[in-house]
């Protein structure tokens, strides 16, 4: 059985006519049996009421209406309009009306002869409007506007989106009224969410929940918070490429644990970069001790004024020879504080000889002498036993290092020749032999060499400090402890010089010279026992002119509270902070964090010197970052240390992690 028309019928006009008409029909929905809700026309039951009074149920249609109060939109009226439901309007002369239900169903013929079968909307009227699609733009906003201006965001569930199965209808029709809207900004509330290949987002932005997208879309102007192929394109970095090239570097084992690249700079002068390994700190690590194993990585750059290769091992010696060290050559570098010097040797008998295996280099050899040192001698010059040159040294400044080149004619770079060097002068006159195949560094032409020498200038500053860890390190959160690099926990350690592919492993003491020079560098680091997790990281330094790059890759499961993906630490010296803000650091206490801003270089100076650091680095999109980018931490009587990192103070799970550091060191 159904409500009658007439009871109906004055529930509804109840409602309209009464101020408080939305608490009348909750009353009419919710009162218990035996209510009798008073209204301007009179005493009405509730629901339950009447069901007790009548021994019915309600007619589903009625149940709908009052669920909602909602009215459908209205038809400009006609006549031959099929009325047949109670929410159904009519818009005449700027008036809406509903049917009256006890006049249901009918057809419409002329207004004026159907007075009695319409009455006029009154609260439920606007209640139909404010739930309408454009309801939000007639609730006005704080301020100024309305709601609907101040939202700016349409989501795909007003349209029937529920992220299960392909909703590009819903898609479509969200991207439509943002566009119409004006904004052009459509959420995705959902974790998933699927279209059509192809569909066209009609230049709007879209924002997720960390919704994984699928289907491919056409212009839109922006993803945020959504993932596509399990990414997340907000996650995208800025990162540099690293600095590769072929100049010679010069790799040496200076002890088991330190190794040395010496390479070029690009302004004049060499650096010195210290690569060592087994050395940690046991401060809030997962390191137990100071000399656990890990990975070789950057630990200090020095500054060189020269450096050189050459030949210096006779093959034969006939005569008296003596070695002399060479410290301070006048013409190579007179400002010589510290370095390792050129080994030489010298006769002062007249016939003494020294011979050398040589290959010539297009159709020469080439040697150095030390000249001025005392009376120098006249020698001659064999190849193969054949006389080919007599030299008679011109005098000179004290210990001037002087170079020759010898015709080798009718032999082929890829011959090997004996050149035999004699001294030929007056008694007690000296010749003194620093050895062949000798080129400043940078000059290196592929050929044979037995020692190295480089100079250097105590006045000038190191660019990074040995007391400073100087690439990557994460924080886990549960165990609040540091790992990788300085602070340990590095297992499954591979750490190989490779050059051409092959790997570079000099002796302790031992050096080569190569153009292609890389490290290679990886190890897993484990938090279990702290009830974290763990991850895996590839790393790569490549020396360069200049400077050098890092980059890395992180992979695993770990929640961090701390990801220092970039730092360095230089002497406290470095106190001009030139770029990306100008700050002196000079004034700055002790333990005092200097905030830089996010920016993807740093740039520091030393005003006494004129040395200068550049950084270049990845820069991270949606970072956890308590200091706003990068900051600068002085450490009196340690460094002044640059960090940057992804989260710093946060609470971040990584999965991968990619970073790209280059470094570049200038000045005298």
């Amino acid at each position: 059985m159904s409500v009658p028309p007439e009871i109906m019928e004055s529930w509804i006009d109840s409602s309209e006519k009464a101020a408080n008409g939305s608490e009348i029909m909750h009353r009419v929905g919710n009162d218990p049996e035996g209510s009798l809700i008073p209204t301007l026309s009179g005493l009405i039951p509730s629901i339950m009421e009447w069901m007790r009074q009548k021994g019915v149920s309600m007619d589903e249609e009625f149940i709908a209406l009052l669920a909602n109060t909602q009215y459908e939109v209205p038809l400009t009226y006609a006549s031959g309009i099929n009325v047949t439901r109670p929410t159904q309007t009519v818009l005449v002369s700027g008036i809406v009306y509903r049917p009256v239900v006890g006049a249901l169903p009918f057809v419409t013929t002329t207004f004026a002869s159907e007075g009695s079968k319409w009455a006029v909307l009154g609260d439920s009227s606007l209640r139909t409007a404010l739930v309408s699609a454009g309801g939000s733009v007639m609730v006005g906003a704080p301020g100024a506007g309305t709601i609907g201006q101040a939202l700016g965001m349409v989501s795909v569930a007003q349209y029937g989106g529920t992220g299960v199965g392909t909703e590009t209808a819903a898609f479509v029709a969200a991207c439509a009224q943002a566009v119409a809207q004006g904004h052009r900004r459509v959420f995705i509330p959902f974790l998933a969410f699927t279209v059509s290949a192809g569909t066209d987002c009609l230049g709007c932005e879209l924002f997720g929940v960390d919704t994984d997208f699928s289907g491919r879309l056409l212009n839109h102007a922006g993803l945020h918070n959504i993932k596509v192929q399990g990414h997340n394109q907000s996650d995208q970095s800025l990162m540099p490429s690293p600095r590769i090239d072929a100049v010679p570097k010069l790799l040496w084992r200076d002890s088991t644990t330190h190794d040395y690249c010496i390479v070029q700079k690009r302004d004049g002068g060499y650096l010195l970069e210290g690569f060592v390994k087994d050395s940690t700190t046991t401060s809030e690590s997962l390191a137990t001790t100071t000399s656990e194993a890990t990975r070789r990585r950057l630990s200090d750059v020095l500054n060189a004024i020269w450096a050189g290769v050459y030949l210096k091992t006779a093959i034969t010696e006939s005569g008296t020879w003596t070695a002399e060290a060479i410290s301070n050559p006048v013409n190579v570098i007179p400002t010589y504080t510290s370095g390792r010097a050129l080994n030489s040797r010298y006769t002062a008998a007249n016939g003494s000889y020294a011979e050398f295996s040589v290959l010539p280099k297009d159709g020469l050899v080439q040697f150095a002498l030390l000249t001025g040192t005392s009376s120098t001698a006249t020698a001659t010059v064999s190849i193969n036993g054949t006389v080919v040159a007599t030299i008679t040294p011109a005098a000179a400044v004290s210990k001037t290092i002087k170079i020759y080149s010898i015709p080798a004619s009718g032999f082929p770079d890829t011959q090997a020749v004996t050149v035999r060097l004699t001294h030929t002068g007056a008694a007690a006159t000296r010749l003194q032999i620093i050895g062949f195949n000798f080129y400043e560094l940078k000059d290196w032409r592929g050929q044979a060499y037995d020692d190295f020498a480089y100079f250097r200038n105590s006045a000038y500053a190191e660019y990074l400090t040995q007391s400073s860890a100087n690439d990557a390190v994460i924080r886990e959160y549960n165990s609040d402890k540091y790992g990788i690099s300085y602070h340990g926990g590095e297992t499954n350690i591979v750490s190989n010089w490779k050059s051409a592919g092959a790997n570079v492993a000099p002796s302790v003491g031992g050096f080569v010279v190569v153009n292609d020079l890389k490290l290679v560098t990886s190890a897993d680091v484990s938090w279990a026992a702290f009830g974290g997790g763990s991850i895996h990281i590839d790393a790569t330094w490549h020396p360069s002119a200049g400077g050098v790059s890092h980059s890395a890759q992180i992979s695993g499961d770990v929640i961090a509270k701390e990801i220092y993906s970039h730092m360095f630490g230089c002497p406290e010296s470095f106190t001009e902070v030139v770029s990306p803000v100008r700050i002196d650091l000079a004034a700055a206490a002790d333990g005092s964090r200097s905030t830089l801003g996010r920016s993807s270089q740093v740039v520091m100076r030393n005003p006494s010197t004129g040395q200068k650091i550049t950084a270049d680095l990845t820069l991270y999109n949606r970072e956890q970052n308590q200091y706003g980018g990068i900051h600068i931490w002085k450490v009196v009587g340690y460094y002044l240390k640059m960090y940057y990192g992804w989260c710093l103070g946060g609470k971040m799970r990584i999965t991968n992690l990619g970073l790209v550091s280059n470094y570049l060191f200038e000045g005298p």
